[in-house]
């Protein structure tokens, strides 16, 4: 073979050797494309699912609070009169059973999206949204107990209906809070404690501080 024949040769090997090495180049960058395409689409979903959970857990707590608020405004019970035939207390009562309806709605929201979450980030997250729905648990058990001594009739004095006095201060204090009393109320401390939990874990989905 001539040398010019060697050197057409080598400058075949090469050019396809060349193709060959840009073929594969383009393959790598397109499945490091793919990835980073991917792992985009994720960080978005995920953002997108933590900011629906925050709000509503915002939500939750702004709900929470104007239900243990002790003061029933005449909007609140003007829709109830009817029903309870005049009776400002018994409108008051079905007003409270309002309240209590807003709560569960706004866990309701909440719930449809810990499916989501929980099948995406793991238990871990269940596990915290489980300590605000205790807490929820405490709040409704001890509202019931207080509408129960109410719609009763009352048919013994409140203390005795508790147990005694330091019984019904207990049922009062997680049932009510009067605003600017929070800080010092054992549930609502108990209460924002857990939601804050949970939502510095979802803040961290959003790349933020806790």
């Amino acid at each position: 073979m001539s040398e010019a024949e060697l050197t057409s040769t080598a400058i075949s090997a090469l050019a396809n050797l060349l193709i060959a090495g840009a073929a594969i180049a383009a393959a790598i960058a397109a499945f490091l494309g793919l990835s980073t395409w991917q792992a985009q689409n994720i960080w978005v979903a995920d953002r997108e699912l933590a900011r629906a959970l925050l709000k509503s857990i915002v939500k939750l707590e702004r709900t929470v609070a104007s239900a243990r608020s002790p003061m029933f405004w005449a909007g609140e019970t003007a829709e109830f009169e009817s029903a309870a035939k005049g009776n400002r207390r018994d409108a008051s009562d079905l007003a409270h059973y309002a309240r209590l309806n807003s709560i569960h709605a706004v866990y309701q929201e909440i719930e449809a999206h810990m499916i989501e979450a929980e099948a995406v980030w793991g238990a871990a997250i269940d596990t915290e949204w489980k300590k605000v729905s205790q807490e929820l648990s405490h709040f409704f058990a001890e509202t019931q107990l207080y509408l129960s001594w109410k719609t009763a009739g009352q048919p013994r004095s409140i203390e005795g209906f508790f147990g005694d006095e330091a019984g019904r201060q207990r049922n009062y204090a997680k049932v009510f809070v009067a605003p600017g009393d929070e800080e010092a109320n054992p549930f609502s401390q108990s209460f924002t404690s857990a939601t804050g939990d949970l939502k510095s874990k979802l803040r961290i989905k959003l790349g933020k501080p806790k």
